[in-house]
């Protein structure tokens, strides 16, 4: 009695954090879409000498007003800067399409410059890439939950989903209002808990009794460093406007905990490894198989086009997204793997489904990549909305071969197995 009321209760607990997730991720991207944020193009830091600009983009309004890498900024409207936070607040302050006079120096020498505050460029088609992954990860969790949810570690697999899903899809506005802000420390803690749990779950499995002493020394292991890095991000976001994107403590702790992402992905899918190359012949070493397959071959990728090059330039580049795209091959083998303990009708059922969701990954990627070189090949919105149809209607028509070579792939697998 008391087993099914935990279980009635922790179904419940599931099914609200979703349902909540689900309305927190619509209302972010309406948000995202709606919000404008001031800025005037220039990532500024503090050095020995005053506040010096580190980046400047390309075609934005410092640019355009004359504006280069490593002028050092003296005062804006006669006000003098003394530290990067009073030129961020100063640039809010003013508000979208203002005029503000800077004083630069360059050389020894000091020239004023009229910069027009413009509204932040926003990476759209990036956020959309992972957006699309983070969906991918929500629905296979709960096709896996609804469809084996008794099976060994499966709600341990859906809450790494719904995490993930979180991780990918909350993108915060800047806009810093209350909602603003559990999104941004939602995403943070995400980004924190889901590559443990990936860890933690390559630890523990397959099921196996061990002493009280020794589980919590993998517990203190795997979320001992999220929680010290959730207590930094903290203190450091402790500190007025500490936190926006374009400052340097921000883009520091964004390397340190996507490298840990990284990582531990990557540990997860040697774990996984070394478990299927001790295993004996059977069930569990094909599942060790995809579970180590499916985690390598999501995670390298990522690893090495996304978050190592982000470690060495944290300027994103257009094609630093397709990597992203190799994580949904994660939950696909996880389910696979958990729904093999299911009986063959059960297993037909999940190669609809799963071909069915690799089609449409598929089917994605190249809808999203015809998307995305229209920015390179037209520069006019028509251009890009003429390749957008283009994409809906080659998407169309890839769709049903795609689904069809998958599932036919996948039973003459089961076949030789």
């Amino acid at each position: 009695m008391k087993q099914s009321f935990r279980v009635s209760l922790g179904a419940v607990v599931l099914a609200l954090a979703t349902l909540a997730a689900v309305i927190f991720a619509i209302l972010n991207f309406d948000q995202r879409a709606r919000f404008e944020s001031p800025d005037d193009s220039v990532a500024w830091r503090d050095t020995d000498h005053g506040v010096e600009a580190w980046k400047v983009s390309p075609n934005g309004p410092a640019a355009q007003a004359g504006i280069r890498q490593g002028d050092r900024l003296i005062e804006i409207n006669g006000q003098p800067m003394t530290g990067a936070l009073q030129v961020t607040r100063r640039v809010w302050k003013a508000g979208l399409w203002s005029q503000l006079r800077y004083k630069v120096e360059r050389g020894g020498d000091s020239f004023e410059t009229s910069v027009v505050i413009a509204a932040t460029e926003k990476p759209v088609t990036a956020e959309n890439y992972l957006r699309v992954v983070g969906l991918i990860y929500l629905f296979i969790g709960i096709f896996i939950f609804v469809r084996r949810w008794n099976a060994p570690r499966a709600i341990h697999f859906y809450v790494f989903c719904l995490v993930s899903f979180v991780l990918y899809s909350f993108h915060y506005s800047g806009k810093l209002d209350a909602f603003d802000y559990e999104v941004y420390w939602s995403s943070v803690v995400a980004r924190l808990l889901a590559p443990a749990l990936l860890l933690h779950f390559a630890l523990v499995f397959p099921e196996r009794t061990e002493a009280a002493q020794k589980l919590l020394a993998k517990l203190a292991l795997v979320y001992g460093p999220p929680l010290a890095l959730l207590l930094v991000h903290l203190g450091v976001a402790s500190n007025t406007l500490g936190f926006l994107p374009w400052l340097g403590a921000r883009i520091l702790l964004d390397k340190v905990e996507l490298g840990y992402l990284a990582a531990c992905f990557i540990v997860a899918g040697l774990v996984f490894y070394a478990n299927f190359r001790k295993s004996p012949s059977g069930v569990l070493r094909q599942q060790l198989k995809w579970l180590s397959g499916g985690t390598l071959a999501g995670s390298l990728p990522f690893a090495f086009f996304y978050a190592f090059p982000y470690l060495l330039n944290p300027l994103q580049k257009p094609w630093m997204m397709f990597s992203s795209l190799s994580l949904v091959l994660i939950p696909l083998c996880f389910g696979y793997a958990i729904i093999r303990y299911r009986l063959m009708d059960v297993d037909i059922i999940f190669k609809r489904g799963l071909a069915h969701t690799a089609a449409t990954a598929a089917v994605a990627a190249v809808c999203f990549a015809l998307v995305g070189l229209s920015g390179g090949i037209f520069h006019t919105n028509s251009g890009d909305r003429f390749v957008a149809v283009l994409a809906i209607t080659v998407a169309s028509f890839l769709f049903q071969p795609i689904r069809v070579w998958i599932q036919g792939r996948l039973i003459r697998k089961n076949s030789d197995q």
